[in-house]
């Protein structure tokens, strides 16, 4: 854990999760990963912040730390909006099951 707690950005969850039962990692694009601290934060009792350290023009990593149970509760809410987001971009562009 002493890798994740010098990486982290944020002030206060550093303090309130010094040691958390779990931690969640996400990656991908800045504007992604806006959405997913929104809809981990939202769906279990998690903090999240954003990961230094990877290439920040392409790609962001954001830690989603609380215990077990919240943090699998939270990475399941992030891939469950993502999956229906995909899905919503396929019927949007005339796409079934994925190809035209």
């Amino acid at each position: 854990m002493g890798i994740l707690a010098r990486r982290r950005t944020g002030s206060g969850a550093a303090k309130a999760f010094a040691n958390p039962g779990a931690v969640g990692l996400v990656q991908g694009a800045l504007a992604d990963m806006i959405m997913a601290a929104d809809v981990a934060e939202k769906a279990a009792q998690v903090e999240v912040e954003e990961i230094r350290g990877i290439c920040p023009q392409h790609v962001t990593l954001i830690g989603i730390f609380g215990e077990i149970a919240d943090v699998d509760t939270a990475l399941k809410a992030v891939r469950e909006f993502f999956a229906l987001e995909d899905e919503e971009r396929r019927l949007g562009s005339g796409e079934e099951g994925g190809r035209k």
